[in-house]
């Protein structure tokens, strides 16, 4: 059980997605929680709401829109937040909706969301481009300029 412990610990310390590891022991498994510190700064101070609109009011919305797929635990999300923040100052018109996704979410199950970070851009309710995992703020700046 300890080379399961240490097999975690080196994983996490190398990754440096999950900062204080803490280790747990259930049902003779060795399980791994994190005190995760959800990134500094303007948007990605905000975790995902775990309220969601419903797709009908969400359809009704005017302007452009950008619904953030994600959740607050997903490291992933968290890499991808600075990027996704960046890209959302060069546009103030943009409303940002971070909505929690996941099983039984059916906000995110009626976008058909596989994958976290999932940025939707809606123009007046319509989908009109879709990025996944970004891995540049200018990823998400293309997709917004779709909706301009």
């Amino acid at each position: 059980m300890p080379a399961r412990i240490l097999l975690f610990r080196s994983l996490t310390n190398v990754s440096g997605m999950l900062p204080k590891p803490q280790f747990h022991l259930a049902k003779g498994m060795a399980l791994l929680y994190a005190n995760v510190n959800i990134l500094q700064g303007d948007d990605m101070t905000n975790p995902y709401s775990t309220t969601q609109p419903e797709r009908s009011d969400v359809d009704q919305l005017p302007g452009t829109v950008a619904l953030d797929f994600g959740t607050n635990w997903c490291g992933i999300c968290q890499g991808a937040a600075a990027d996704i923040a960046a890209a959302l100052a060069t546009a103030p018109q943009v409303r940002h909706l971070k909505v929690e996704d996941g099983p039984g979410r059916p906000l995110g199950r009626s976008f058909r969301v596989k994958l976290w970070p999932t940025i939707v851009v809606l123009k007046d309710g319509v989908e009109v481009a879709r990025v996944v995992r970004p891995g540049s703020s200018q990823a998400v700046i293309d997709a917004l300029a779709v909706a301009a």
